[in-house]
């Protein structure tokens, strides 16, 4: 019988341990914690004092996989680095959706906790299917066709017959995701990256805007990414605590002087991606673009046209070639350390603070430009720098990233930083923006209606009458 007085971590080494284990944390009520690999940086772990974290990284097989209908089946502990390797060694002409977090992460734990991607895939928990389950009690479950003995056909049809229980396990705390299919996108013939700059808010309206036709247009494929001139800046280099007399927050002056010398255009600077069958189509493709972006961005740059047969022999770059990981992003988490950043990057262990804030907004200009200025003006109150990004992933809407940077060691930063947070999610609601993504520490902060709170609470009595699959979390009982 389980009986742990503190919170220990167990990795279970194949489906029958932890079926095992959950039958055990039943008899004893103990709760349970599942992690796919531990890598959940910035929204972070359980904070429960007792239970078990289930850390399911040794999990780690590609099940399946398919060249010609372009999918792989994986369990939780396969990280995108594992899978690029795979695809990689098998010379495929297939890609998988990157992340911008530490290429060591689960491509599982990613899409159940609706990760947004960068790539011809971006909003990842859309290219996937047929899910292999543990409930609460420990019995298994398959979504889609499979239970129907469908087995090929679950890993290429979402939906099975009847009810699709698929969404219940994403953002939940229902069920063990121990198995899922992602499908992969295939190579097109040829690709472009491009990036360009505006200079301040003043364009960034209109910039949005035509970038949304673009998509409708679908002259620009996959996602468009937005990065502002601090989260440039903390990519290149950590803060400049000697030019700041150790003060905080970055003044303008200093900030002028870093974005000249890293040669930053703008304040913010955008990156995405042309695809084409031909250099005929691409020709027009990036004529078009230019026609359309003319006079609104500065510094407007497409990069060589190449075959994407190619592509995994090429060096990853600022550009992000698409399906090939990289943990060039994770050094901006030491942005407010004065210890260098490590090699082996572990925000935990180097105590670096950061809280993701990830919110959804309508791709509109001029909604998602008063977003900024709300930002820039509750950052500026708690001393933070305004680390800003856009995923335009959809053609509806887009995901507006911000992170809040700090030193854990600093006394008085995980106070100011949870404030910074909840006051960034209760101001930017009145513009319709609203989280797609919470921190554990935040998930009592959204309030559903009470309708659909009681039909939550209710189908979580159901599967887990003793409530020990990860108490709290996004299940709105608190």
């Amino acid at each position: 019988m389980l009986t742990p007085s503190r919170q220990k971590i167990v990795k279970p080494r194949n489906l029958n341990e932890i079926i095992d284990l959950l039958k055990s944390a039943n008899r004893s009520k103990i709760p349970v914690f599942p992690v796919s690999g531990g890598k959940n940086w910035g929204y972070e772990l359980s904070r429960q004092k007792k239970g078990l974290i289930l850390d399911l990284s040794k999990l780690d097989k590609i099940i399946d996989y398919s060249e010609e209908l372009a999918y792989v089946t994986v369990e939780p502990g396969v990280t995108f680095e594992k899978l690029f390797s795979f695809l990689k060694r098998k010379k495929s002409n297939l890609m998988v959706t990157t992340t911008g977090a530490s290429p060591k992460s689960s491509l599982i734990g990613a899409t159940v906790e609706r990760g947004i991607g960068r790539g011809l895939y971006p909003k990842r928990n859309e290219y996937v299917c047929g899910f292999e389950v543990v409930l609460p009690n420990g019995r298994v479950i398959n979504t889609g066709m499979k239970p129907f003995g469908g087995e090929l056909l679950s890993h290429v049809f979402k939906e099975g017959i009847g009810p699709d229980f698929s969404g219940l396990f994403l953002q939940s705390n229902l069920g063990i995701v121990t198995k899922m299919t992602i499908w992969l996108a295939p190579m097109p013939d040829f690709i472009q990256t491009f990036s360009c700059s505006v200079k301040d808010q003043s364009n960034l309206t209109d910039l949005i805007d035509k970038l949304r036709v673009l998509k409708f247009k679908d002259l620009i494929k996959g996602n468009i990414f937005f990065a502002n001139d601090y989260k440039i800046l903390a990519s290149k280099q950590q803060y400049p605590w000697r030019e700041m007399g150790n003060k905080t927050p970055l003044n303008e002056k200093v900030l002028d002087k870093l974005k000249s010398r890293w040669g930053i255009k703008g304040e913010f600077t955008i990156e995405g991606m042309v695809t084409s069958t031909d250099k005929k189509e691409a020709v027009f493709k990036t004529q078009k673009i230019k026609e359309f972006l003319g006079g609104i961005v500065i510094d407007l740059r497409f990069s060589d046209l190449f075959p994407t047969k190619a592509l995994y022999f090429f060096k990853y770059n600022r550009t992000n070639l698409p399906g090939i990981p990289s943990d060039e992003a994770l050094s901006s988490i030491y942005w407010r350390k004065k210890i260098k950043v490590s090699k082996d990057i572990n925000p935990w262990r180097d105590k670096c603070g950061i809280m993701w804030i990830g919110l959804a907004s309508p791709l509109l200009g001029e909604v998602m430009t008063k977003a900024v200025k709300k930002i820039k003006a509750i950052f500026s109150k708690y001393s933070f720098e305004p680390n800003i990004g856009f995923n335009l992933a959809t053609d509806r809407a887009a995901y507006v990233i911000v992170a809040i940077i700090y030193d854990k060691e600093v006394k008085g930063e995980d106070k100011k930083a949870s404030k910074c947070y909840k006051k960034t999610i209760f101001a930017l609601k009145k513009y319709g923006i609203l989280p797609y993504r919470l921190t554990t520490k935040s998930m009592s902060l959204v309030k559903p209606h009470e309708d659909y709170s009681t039909f939550v609470k209710s189908v979580k009595k159901t599967i887990d009458p003793n409530n020990i699959l990860s108490p709290g979390r996004y299940d709105f009982t608190s």
